[in-house]
């Protein structure tokens, strides 16, 4: 027993000596970093994501715009861009050049409605406080205080190019990307620290630490925070990090550049309107060169026009409808430029997130993806050009993103909607008048078979002046000769067809078919045999009643 138990006392010892007199393997030496210019290259097809493939369209615009500075120092220049990708030769000294650029700011003087507090909840002194006379909830004038803060401000100077807001006028696109980078993007102050350093003239050193990573390793692996990456986690729930290569990362400063703003808009039963978040439109990049051709153009196009305080053409009904208005105006553009030719687009897809601020962080609300297709992008146009009720645009641009017909779900939304907003609305009557006579069909000409939804129409029309007539005597030869008579004719119309309204909307299926044959149908019709068949066809197809009592129920407010 005791020799056994020597020999493990021993064993140990000699073990522990063998360990310590193992040499230490010795450390390869960190690469030099060059100081001279260095080329690397990107390809499309190469990078991960949309966001990266912007980001390397944003680094040739805004090294195109850094060019264009005098005071620029040092190498930052694109040897080659062509579709598939680019040749970015830069130094030290032109890679600091560029992120003075892109991370440019400044030290401005901002009014708040409220002081600032600390994490403490401790108020902040402000420089100063103004006094100003500002209408109050009622409209009422009122004395209130404001309180003067520095702040700082992204420069943001290759959008500012691209405003299109006149020289004396605010530029409300600007504003719109300052809020998108300081209070979504870099909403957490740790994450400002490169805007900071440069409003306030100190140096930073991401320009350095960027420069660094692309000239030693362009391939190592990084890990991609959110402050790059939009959705970006230290680690998802399977504990999984997220991870990217040196130089995918570097395009990521600056896809922020290219990426188009709106704001979804909801508006609420008695119309007041309630933006909802960013929906950030990024452009999947197919053809390099020509985007960044293409691009300042279609931001360019843009309305100066202010709705609220935000730039009227950002606001949209749905977060997926910014992807479609991308397209429309690349497909402008692109017109524009090749007249009939025929046109190719230069992005495969429109990428589109929806965030929202809440409290410290930002959610990812919704991810949609929008494909270039000519013709949603046509119609696309129109909806927006034509349609004046939120409400409407809002379903018909519902069904364009799903691929629907245009009438789909508008007897659901009758049915769930105030009268209010639909029927007693007059941009919701404007909306299905002009739906049925010019945006989604034209009236058939007499020697051209009429299609379900032209039929509806004619018939639902037929119904309000067949009631007006035979009720109230009233027809509109006679009517339209004094204002009076007029005003009457409106009134009684709108009486008739509202009435029908709210009886359809109530009615679903055989209780539906039973109203329409006996009430709508109780007028004299000149829909033609042709006409009768197709209608009674429908009414007795189960799968197409729903389609008639949608086309009724708009039809009714087009005759309202």
């Amino acid at each position: 027993m005791s020799d056994t138990s020597e020999q493990t006392e021993a064993g140990p010892k000699k073990k522990r000596a063998s360990s310590a007199s193992k040499p230490r393997a010795a450390r390869a030496p960190k690469p030099a970093v060059p100081e001279g210019p260095i080329s690397i290259r990107w390809n499309l097809n190469e990078l991960p994501s949309s966001q990266h493939k912007a980001g390397l369209a944003g680094l040739a615009l805004c090294v195109g715009f850094l060019r264009r500075r005098p005071d620029a120092k040092g190498v930052c220049e694109l040897e080659v861009i062509d579709q598939a990708g680019l040749t970015l030769r830069v130094d030290r000294e032109g890679m600091q050049s560029l992120f003075d650029d892109i991370y440019g700011a400044s030290n401005e003087e901002q009014e708040r409605a409220a002081p600032l507090k600390n994490k403490a909840k401790e108020v902040i002194p402000p420089k100063r406080t103004v006094e100003r006379v500002v209408p109050d909830a009622k409209g009422k004038a009122k004395e209130k205080t404001f309180y003067v803060y520095d702040a700082t401000v992204p420069r943001g100077a290759l959008i500012a190019d691209w405003d299109p807001a006149p020289p004396t006028e605010p530029q409300s696109w600007l504003k719109l990307w300052r809020d998108l980078v300081w209070s979504h993007l870099r909403g957490v102050p740790a994450t400002r620290e490169p805007y900071e350093s440069r409003a306030h003239g100190r140096a930073s050193t991401d320009a350095a630490e960027a420069w660094e990573a692309l000239a030693t390793g362009p391939q190592a692996g990084v890990e991609l925070p959110s402050t790059y990456f939009l959705g970006a986690q230290a680690r998802t729930a399977e504990n999984a990090s997220f991870r990217d290569r040196v130089s995918s990362q570097f395009v990521l400063h600056f896809w922020p550049f290219v990426v188009a703003i709106y704001v979804p808009v909801l508006v609420d039963r008695d119309g007041s309107r309630d933006f909802k978040g960013l929906a950030l439109a990024v452009p999947e990049v197919a053809d390099l060169g020509q985007f960044v051709d293409d691009w300042p153009q279609v931001v360019r196009a843009r309305s100066p026009k202010i709705s609220g305080y935000r730039p009227a053409d950002s606001l949209v009904d749905l977060a997926g409808e910014a992807g479609l208005d991308v397209l429309s105006r690349m497909l402008a553009v692109i017109r524009a430029k090749q007249g009939a030719a025929a046109t190719r687009y230069s992005v495969s897809a429109i990428d589109v997130v929806h965030i929202e601020k809440d409290g410290n962080n930002v959610r990812v609300r919704s991810l949609s993806r929008v494909d270039p297709r000519h013709d949603r992008a046509d119609a696309y146009g129109r909806v927006r050009a034509a349609y004046w009720s939120s409400v409407f645009r809002r379903q018909r641009i519902a069904n364009l993103l799903e691929e629907r017909e245009w009438w789909r779900e508008f007897g659901r939304l009758c049915a769930q909607t105030p009268k209010e907003n639909t029927i007693l609305d007059s941009k919701f009557q404007h909306d299905c008048r002009i739906a049925f006579t010019e945006v989604e069909m034209t009236e058939s000409r007499t020697d051209e078979p009429k299609t379900l939804e032209q039929l509806v129409y004619q018939a639902t029309r037929s119904y309000v002046l067949g009631r007006l007539a035979s009720k109230y005597s009233l027809k509109w030869a006679d009517a339209s000769g004094s204002a009076a008579g007029k005003a009457d004719f409106e009134s009684k119309k709108e009486k008739v067809a509202r009435e029908a309204f709210l009886a359809v909307r109530s009615r679903t299926g055989a209780d539906f078919v039973a109203y329409f044959t006996s009430t709508l149908c109780s007028v004299p019709q000149h829909l033609g045999e042709t006409g009768y068949l197709a209608l009674a066809r429908a009414l007795t197809n189960q799968e197409e009643v729903e389609r008639v009592r949608s086309l009724t129920l708009l039809a009714l407010s087009a005759n309202s």
